[in-house]
């Protein structure tokens, strides 16, 4: 019996799709900078130096990951030595106390009033209306809204199914189903996802896909930027600030904290792997708990 071949790019698969997407978009800030690949370790010192004012550790971080993985894929010698080492150390401190930029976290009326912005915005309004529905009930991170396909998504006597087949928190592509029950219009995904899926003639394949601007939907599916800039764009032109796809997951933590649900609750739904990485997530309200505690 005759086993079948591998595919030609079987060892990429150790790495995480949202990974590899995340190591070719801080390849290519590299490059851009005016940097030149094989890279060395004073070319790496002078990047952290250019970016270091405007980007965090930990997205710095992850452009020289994506350099020292570059290297090690072509065969030449790791650029990162103990004195780029140093200027992450140095990087560290400097940005310590600082405050993290995070994205906002909306208001159950400002959730309703995206949600209905897409009721009369064509096909465009029907996808938005989808990522932003299943990304706040199913607290979903943008990297699983841009991999999920029709065929993750169905309707069972239990409630609608979401199979999210890899994630963050899940590198050995398990895979988790997450069962939504019926929530009060328009939170809730069925309609929206029926109404998509009837109206893009659309039934297999990547869920999410580009619209482009006569109202057409494309056979492309949506990168994790592009989920961003469109969400971006719509809460923007209702004056909301500093909304992107993390503000799905933020806003489903905060609202089901405020609401009494247990934090061990949310990290199921959420897929968070600590209780500690959680309550970054929550918008704390001091005042609130407080007032509650003597209520």
């Amino acid at each position: 019996m005759s086993l079948p071949a591998l595919p030609d790019d079987w060892l990429e698969l150790a790495t995480a799709p949202g990974t590899r997407s995340q190591y070719s978009a801080g390849l290519k800030q590299f490059v851009t900078a005016g940097f030149t690949l094989p890279a060395s370790p004073s070319q790496l010192k002078r990047y952290l130096g250019l970016k270091g004012a405007r980007l965090s550790v930990s997205t710095l971080r992850s452009h020289i990951s994506a350099i020292k993985a570059w290297h090690r894929r072509q065969g030449f010698v790791d650029p990162v030595n103990d004195e780029v080492r140093q200027a992450f150390k140095a990087l560290g401190r400097l940005q310590k106390g600082t405050d993290k930029k995070k994205a906002a976290t909306l208001s159950r009326a400002q959730i309703d009033t995206l949600l209905r912005s897409c009721e009369k915005d064509g096909l465009l309004g029907l996808r938005d209306g989808v990522m932003i529905s299943l990304g706040l009930a199913a607290a979903m991170r943008r990297s699983e809204l841009a991999n999920l396909r029709f065929e993750d998504v169905e309707r069972t006597e239990a409630g609608l199914a979401i199979r999210i087949r890899f994630s963050k928190t899940d590198q050995q592509g398990l895979g988790k189903v997450l069962v939504l029950p019926k929530l009060p219009a328009p939170l809730d995904p069925g309609p929206w996802l029926q109404k998509w899926r009837e109206q893009s003639a659309l039934c297999s394949g990547l869920l999410l896909r580009r619209v482009n601007r006569h109202g057409a939907v494309m056979g492309e599916g949506m990168t994790t930027h592009g989920l961003n800039h469109a969400l971006q764009k719509r809460a923007l032109a209702l004056g909301l600030e500093g909304v992107s796809c993390h503000s799905l997951r933020r806003s489903f933590a905060t609202l089901a904290v405020r609401n009494g649900v247990s934090l061990v609750d949310v990290a199921a739904v959420g897929r968070w792997q600590s209780l500690e990485s959680l309550k970054e997530y929550v918008d704390a309200t001091p005042k609130e708990a407080i007032a509650k505690a003597f209520s």
